[in-house]
């Protein structure tokens, strides 16, 4: 072998030792990084999660794992368009990666970017016909999007596979939106038979219970999910009890409202809705006095 030839081989094989040696620092950083990452996300510490997977692509960008797992916690952040962008990478890589394509349509849902939900939630069933939530969720985007027979339609062709109380209770919620009440607390009613623990079909149920004068039956509904929804937050609870002094109102007892209302804004002082609601509750029981009161306090808070 000339020297001319063996410089030529040491020289290539300085070169790959050195490209095996950057290559293998890059890998070993991004193998830690992300298995750090793994560790927070699993004591479910996001914040600390999110930089460790970024570190992993840095080192590493092809890492499929470590973009997906930033792509969810960017969405849950709230954080949907840098979401929808490390999404859009894994499928630039990965077009049949179902992961990512069911997650980037939950995130166009979330983000309010309806049309793409819908077309990928679309496409999604088009591939997994069966699927009950992929359905529901373009179930969801069909309702959002007020365009209720349709929702209705997609809704019955995953019901007339299998029962399933999560498409009764969007059937109901799209019936009753559009109008038809019946219908819908029939199919209310099932999803509840199907679910018993679903406070949202409990919720629109004792809505629907209330507008057709069932005020009682309301009062029980709303009762159950203050009772039982420990994990309400103090704003949802507030909201049960306008609910419920909403149907005492209804039946002319105003006492039974007052102390509701009160309780409310004991909780949350600026509650307009509760002050409109108690002003109302103090003038059909005769207090002329502390309705004109709290009415001119809202006006000076409008004001």
């Amino acid at each position: 072998m000339s020297r001319a030839r063996r410089a030529g081989f040491i020289t290539l094989f300085a070169v790959l030792a050195v490209f095996l040696t950057a290559f293998y620092r890059f890998s070993h950083r991004a193998d830690i990084a992300y298995s750090k990452g793994r560790d927070y996300s699993s004591k479910g510490d996001f914040e600390k999660a999110a930089p460790l997977y970024e570190e992993t692509l840095d080192a590493e960008p092809s890492r499929v794992e470590a973009r997906l797992s930033l792509a969810e916690i960017l969405s849950w952040q709230g954080r949907y368009d840098e979401s929808i962008a490390q999404y859009q990478k894994v499928l630039d890589a990965e077009p049949d990666n179902e992961r990512a394509r069911q997650k980037l349509a939950g995130v166009y849902l979330w983000a309010g970017r309806l049309q793409e939900a819908e077309d990928a939630f679309k496409n999604l069933l088009k591939d997994h016909p069966g699927d009950a939530e992929i359905r529901a969720s373009l179930g969801e985007v069909l309702i959002r999007r007020k365009r209720y027979d349709e929702a209705i339609e997609t809704l019955e062709q995953g019901l007339s596979v299998k029962p399933d109380a999560n498409l009764e209770f969007l059937r109901a919620e799209a019936l009753y939106f559009s109008g038809k009440s019946g219908p819908a607390e029939e199919a209310m009613r099932r999803a509840l038979e199907e679910d018993p623990g679903n406070s949202k079909a409990k919720a629109l149920l004792a809505e629907m219970a209330a507008n057709g004068g069932r005020t009682e039956e309301a009062r029980a509904l709303y009762g159950d999910l203050l009772a039982n929804g420990k994990k309400w937050s103090a704003a949802s609870r507030n909201i049960l009890k306008r609910n419920i002094a909403k149907t005492y109102l209804m039946d002319r007892e105003y006492e039974k409202a007052e102390v509701l209302l009160k309780e409310v804004l004991a909780e949350n002082p600026s509650d307009t809705a509760a002050k409109l609601m108690l002003a109302r509750a103090y003038h059909y029981s005769g207090k002329t006095e502390e309705s004109k009161e709290l009415a001119e306090a809202l006006l000076k808070e409008i004001d």
